[in-house]
């Protein structure tokens, strides 16, 4: 909780203005972070989700200046290993992009895509009052959200 103004700062810069929708619900336990000299500069969050009935990693972000630095992987590794329950991960993918912003580490750490276009954006509906799109690109701007799933490694497949 006493890092609450820095997760509200990186939460913007990254995604833009957000309502607050459960982003500080439960903060004890809710997000890793990654500090540089006492400056949030990476963070995600797991949480139980009443809409997938199991757990989902959510709010997942990078200090612009800090990305491509073995952060965000680092981060994924330590969530991931605290459960070994499935895990959902709701990813944005922007405009004609082929992939998710996260597909590397949807790759190196076994999620698996199972919604493609779950939920899809169009401006201007991004831009009211409650989100500002920090990648809005004009007026033709798309963005999108595919689901992705980690399957906990004690599942019993069938085919």
């Amino acid at each position: 909780t006493e890092d609450k103004e820095q997760i509200r700062g990186l939460m913007r810069l990254c995604f833009g203005e957000r309502k607050e929708y459960k982003v500080f619900d439960n903060l004890q336990r809710r997000y890793l972070l990654a500090f540089e000299n006492d400056q949030l500069i990476g963070m995600t969050g797991l949480y139980y989700s009443e809409e997938y009935k199991g757990y989902e990693m959510d709010w997942t972000c990078t200090h612009p200046e800090y990305r491509h630095k073995g952060i965000m992987h680092e981060l994924f590794r330590r969530l991931c290993s605290l459960t070994d329950e499935d895990i959902y991960c709701s990813c944005w993918r922007l405009n004609d992009n082929e992939h998710v912003n996260l597909h590397s580490l949807m790759r190196d750490f076994g999620f698996k895509e199972v919604v493609r276009n779950r939920v899809s954006w169009k401006r201007p509906y991004n831009c009211k009052d409650d989100f500002y799109c920090v990648n809005c690109s004009g007026e033709e701007c798309r963005c999108y959200e595919d689901l992705y799933i980690r399957y906990s490694t004690h599942r019993n497949f069938k085919e």
